[in-house]
């Protein structure tokens, strides 16, 4: 069997980053004793750790908090190595290793991912080998070594009651149960015979839920279909659709899925239609009025634009002329001569341009050979003389427009500004008087009355405004919609002349239209046929619009081609294909109920086989956890030396349901009575219990890993449950390596004692000093040397 040989670990826990060596010397005892602190239980971490890969005491309590170091490392920035070397004999080790992994995965510090963050190797003739955890497995000869190391090779300090604490009575039976390696395959079988029952039933309510919906969509209960139906000739009800592919569903050869809704639809929508041509002279004779009643931007446009339609060129003729004019206003005024003057001359009457032309230029030449300050004071006579002319329409300023300077009243203002001009009039030469003269004179007698002349014509001749001009420009467009328009009121018995507007010549009277609209509104309402009862029910939702613009494209030929006789000719297609696929439908319904029935006597069978099958595992179980009854009746006799139900009593393993197959585990004290040991016994009687339960596990299960781990229990024993514990190691185990810890020296001195009575050999160190003992005899002890 495999013992263990040595451990070495690097930066783990207490131990620091030195690297630190536990020798086993194939002993078959190893105490590790020394004061609490020093690291005794995080030797056994480091050995679980290297073989099994976690930690299992270890307690999820972060959350979603992600620490930023790892648990076990003593110093976080340095990595953590740990060898354990296992051995058959001293020239037959097994060497493993498990190392924190770099980087560490993201996360995988949390106490719930501790086992993410070691990578294993195995060593072998060329060194450290990456592994997984199931090569370790199958190097140990043991497919659940993690399961095993803590249900029979490890008693963990302070935590003996786990197992029986963390587990129900029916846990218990399965975990132990899981031992039986015998029962695997038979238990897969059980699995896979369930798995299969579950599926069945699940096709089953399959087949049943596909009946039950062909009933439903098909309305099988509650409606009588004939059983045979003469084969009716396809014929396209609407071909002009064809072409677009716009075809309804219900005008084709076949169809998807043909059950009861989808053929009550049809139906539907073929009634309407055979309504549809039934009534289509009033349809069509009340169409136009609805569209009309239905357009009120059409309507306004034709009252509105309708008579200026076809003015719409010299509108635009008198709007750019308009422009023209506008734009010499504006230049004139600003004291600029446009360049088209002479053009605005003719167009106003007037034959005195070559004059005004005369007049510019000599005043033009003056100012050439007459410049300088003169110049300046000559524009200054005229800018003031200019505001001196406009203060006669600003009766009441009394502040100059100038300086600013404030006077008295309106009359020193306009005094104030004629002193200015006859100052500066004081400075010009008779040449610069004559200039400013003709300007005036060319002002008085040319410009000012051009701008006048301009102002009138404008108000004499206006022109469409830029909004409404947009508006008469978008008629327009529908100048085709509006003639056509024009030609139906022609038709129609009354008259809406007294509401047309005339061409338009500058702007809309927007109240006059708002109620020439209300009042042809009302007269196409009046004289709108009036439909019938039954036409109004017929076309429910404006059903017969949508048929018109969808199935007939808003033509009146296509219309007026369809026949009743070609609808009831389609109806009567439709009823047939329905009926055919009804036969079908029945088939098919009959056939899910029958695979049903056949899926459900077979789901029966596979029933009747599992409970079969799970009853002969658990009467398996039950005759075989009888390896372990009597051993751990025994041991934990042995150990528990007293207690309440008397001295030398072990502990029954008992199953309280009965019967012959195992389905519960309860741990009692006295076979008569139902209370579980946890609650009749003492925490120490319970480390006891549990320790005994471990070691019968360990007895009959225990193969190929010889160590058994027991950290401290001295802690929750007393001394002669001690005494009898070292002596069932000593007397039952003596192929199994012992390794216990413990910080009570007189503990330690007693198992070595009783171990080398029997010439076993015995090894010691303490974690404290870092001493390490060998027994060399029965009664003489020597420090290892360094």
């Amino acid at each position: 069997m495999l013992r263990l040989s040595s451990i070495e670990f690097t930066n783990f826990k207490v131990f620091g980053s030195d690297t630190y060596r536990v020798n086993f010397n194939g002993s078959d005892l190893m105490l590790l004793d020394g004061p609490n602190g020093y690291g005794k239980t995080s030797v056994f971490d480091a050995i679980e750790l290297a073989l099994s890969g976690t930690i299992k005491r270890f307690i999820s309590t972060d959350g979603r908090q992600i620490p930023d170091d790892v648990v076990v490392a003593h110093d976080p920035r340095s990595e953590v190595v740990i060898d354990v070397v296992l051995s058959r004999s001293p020239g037959d080790l097994l060497s493993f290793r498990r190392k924190l992994k770099s980087p560490i995965p993201t996360g995988a510090q949390k106490i719930s991912r501790f086992p993410e963050l070691w990578d294993v190797f195995v060593r072998d003739a060329s060194g450290w080998t990456p592994a997984k955890q199931a090569d370790v497995d199958r190097i140990l000869k043991n497919n659940n070594f993690t399961r095993d190391f803590h249900l029979f090779h490890y008693v963990q300090q302070e935590e003996a009651a786990s197992f029986l604490k963390s587990n129900s009575e029916t846990a218990r039976a399965t975990e132990i149960s899981q031992l039986f390696g015998d029962t695997a395959a038979a238990e897969a079988k059980y699995t896979r015979l369930k798995n299969t029952e579950k599926r069945l039933a699940s096709q089953r309510t399959i087949q049943l839920q596909k009946a039950e919906l062909l009933k439903n969509s098909h309305n099988i209960d509650g409606a009588m279909h004939a059983t045979k139906f003469g084969e009716v000739e396809h014929r396209y009800l609407l071909p002009w659709l064809l072409e677009t592919s716009k075809s309804p569903e219900w005008d084709l050869p076949e169809f998807e899925a043909f059950i009861q809704s989808k053929y009550s639809s049809f139906s539907g929508e073929l009634d309407r239609m055979l309504e549809f041509v039934k009534s289509r002279d009033f349809y069509l004779s009340s169409l136009p009025y609805l569209r009309a009643y239905r357009s009120p931007d059409l309507v306004s446009d034709y009252i509105c634009f309708y008579n200026s339609l076809d003015h719409i060129q010299d509108m635009e003729k008198r709007r750019a002329l308009d422009k023209v004019l506008e734009r010499c206003h504006t230049a004139l005024v600003g004291g600029d001569i446009p360049d088209n003057l002479s053009y605005v001359f003719d167009l106003l009457g007037r034959n005195d341009f070559e004059q005004f032309q005369k007049d510019q230029d000599t005043v033009h030449e003056l100012r050439r050979t007459n410049s300088g300050l003169k110049a300046v004071y000559r524009k200054i006579v005229a800018q003031h003389t200019e505001l001196s002319n406009s203060l006669a329409s600003l009766p009441e300023e009394s502040r100059c427009p100038f300086c600013g300077k404030p006077y008295e009243n309106h009359d020193q203002l306009e005094i104030a500004a004629s002193d200015r001009i006859n100052d500066f009039s004081k400075l010009l030469s008779d040449q610069d008087i004559s200039i400013l003269a003709l300007a005036n004179s060319i002002k008085t007698r040319f410009i000012n009355p051009l701008i006048a002349q301009i102002t009138e014509f404008r108000a004499q001749n206006t022109v469409l405004s830029d909004d409404v001009m947009a508006s008469l420009k978008k008629a327009e467009l529908a100048k085709e919609r509006l003639i056509k328009f024009d030609a139906w009121l022609e038709s129609c018995s009354f008259s809406v002349d007294d509401l047309m507007f005339p061409p338009l010549l500058h702007h809309v009277d927007a109240e006059k239209l708002s109620s020439s609209l209300e009042e042809m509104m009302r007269r196409i309402h009046k004289n709108t046929p009036t439909a019938s009862l039954e036409y109004q029910i017929a076309n429910e939702g404006d059903a017969f619009d949508r048929m018109f613009r969808e199935y007939f494209g808003n033509r009146t030929g296509n219309l007026l081609a369809l026949t009743e006789e070609g609808v009831e000719q389609k109806k009567n297609y439709l009823e047939s294909c329905f009926h055919s696929s009804f036969q079908n439908v029945l088939k098919d319904i009959a056939t899910h109920i029958d695979n049903a029935g056949k899926l459900e006597k077979l789901e029966q069978q596979l029933a009747g086989i599992a409970v079969k099958v799970l009853k002969k595992i658990r009467q398996y179980k039950k005759k075989l956890i009888g390896d372990i009854e009597i051993p751990f009746y025994i041991y934990s006799g042995k150990i528990l030396q007293s207690h309440q139900s008397g001295i030398g009593q072990g502990v029954f393993l008992k199953d309280p349901t009965g019967g012959d197959e195992l389905k519960n585990v309860r741990l009692v004290s006295n076979y008569q009575r139902d209370h579980d040991v946890l609650n009749t016994m003492s925490s120490g009687q319970i480390s006891a219990v549990v320790i005994s339960l471990t070691l019968a596990l360990n007895k009959i299960y225990a193969k190929e890993f010889a160590p058994i781990l027991i950290d401290d229990p001295v802690q929750t024993m007393d001394d002669i449950n001690m005494s009898s514990l070292v002596e069932l190691l000593r007397n039952e185990f003596p192929d199994r390596q012992i390794v216990l810890s413990t910080h009570e020296d007189k503990v330690a001195k007693y198992f070595i004692y009783k171990y080398l009575k029997y010439g076993r050999k015995v090894r010691q160190k303490n974690l404290m000093t870092n001493e390490e003992f060998d027994s060399l005899d029965n009664y003489f002890y020597a420090p290892v040397a360094g």
